[in-house]
């Protein structure tokens, strides 16, 4: 569509959720040292292979879009991962902040087929997306009127 735009997660929220992973994954493989249960080669190894698989999902997660607005609605993933798109003009209530994988997300749950669009909580506080939402969804629709930051 013409005038869709698509978001990720902002870089500097991946950052800081990835600096927790690898802090983690530093501690971990240092354990063994000071325990004194190591071999340095596998464990330079496994480190190597570790890091290259976290390096590239952080790329992966990095280029992913995680939400689609247009004029049509919102798409978004639901809380199975399923890809799913509400009209503006379907009725909407705004849930509460949950985690989905790993991600703190917003619950915009549907009255008529109760499915949830999970939206990224770091997406939802950016200036861009706001306006974007703004720009396409009625003046009336719950996310404009309520806003996502007051959940």
């Amino acid at each position: 569509m013409k005038n869709t735009r698509e978001f990720s997660i902002p870089k500097a929220d991946l950052n800081r959720a990835y600096l927790r992973v690898l802090t983690l994954l530093i501690i971990g493989m240092a354990y063994p040292f000071y325990v004194g249960r190591s071999n340095l080669s596998a464990t330079i190894i496994t480190f190597t292979i570790v890091v290259i698989l976290v390096g590239s999902l952080y790329l992966w997660t990095l280029r992913y879009k995680w939400i689609k607005v247009s004029p049509s609605g919102i798409q978004g993933l639901s809380a199975f991962g399923t890809k799913i798109t509400i009209s503006w003009l379907e009725p909407v209530k705004l849930g509460r902040r949950t985690a989905f994988n790993g991600i703190e997300c917003i619950a915009i749950q549907t009255i008529k087929e109760s499915q949830a669009l999970m939206l990224p909580s770091s997406i939802a506080r950016t200036p861009e997306f706001m306006s974007a939402i703004k720009h396409v969804a009625p003046p009336d629709h719950p996310i404009v009127k309520e806003g996502l930051n007051a959940l």
